[in-house]
Order: structure tokens, then C-alpha cells, then sequence
């Protein structure tokens, strides 16, 4: 690479280990088409008590509440997911 040459681009994952999907106060209407069905087909979805309860059932879908405290509890809950399609 020479000076003035931007750097190449960081190739994209094809397929991310987790998806993170924002829902507002308005829960699970107020997802668009592509988001509801990223949460659909999770294998599991990860969230708050609050925020899983807004969601339709999804026969065979692991549902976790984050752990409490988060910052030590998360490690061994990633760790656990073993490469499932997950969404948080």
C-alpha cells in the first residue's frame, strides 16, 4: 500500500454469529418484514425478560434472558450458543 492508496476493504462475514436487532417500545409491529423473520428463523434469541415476552412463539427457538450481572454472566452464555444462529 503507497501513501494516498485507501486501505482495502475488511471483507464482510457471510454469515455474523450474532444479529442485533433494536425493538423499540413499540415491540414486535413495529419490526419490518426482514427483521421479524431474522428473529423467526434464530436459533436462538437472546434479550431482556420484557423484550422476549413481546415476541411470537418460534417452535424450537432457545429463548435466554441476559444474565444478571451482565458483564459476568455473559461470557459463559456466548460460550454456550456453540455457533447457532443467534439474535440479541
Amino acid at each position: 500500500m503507497t501513501i494516498g492508496t485507501p486501505p482495502p476493504p475488511v471483507p464482510l462475514l457471510p454469515d455474523p454469529r450474532i444479529t442485533v436487532v433494536g425493538v423499540t417500545a413499540d415491540g414486535w409491529p413495529s419490526l419490518p418484514g426482514r427483521l421479524r423473520r431474522t428473529v423467526l428463523e434464530a436459533e436462538v434469541v437472546l434479550g431482556g425478560r420484557r423484550h422476549l415476552a413481546m415476541l411470537p412463539e418460534a417452535p424450537g427457538q432457545r429463548r435466554e434472558v441476559w444474565p444478571s450481572p451482565l458483564r459476568q454472566g455473559l461470557p459463559g452464555l456466548l460460550a454456550s450458543l456453540g455457533g447457532a444462529r443467534t439474535v440479541a
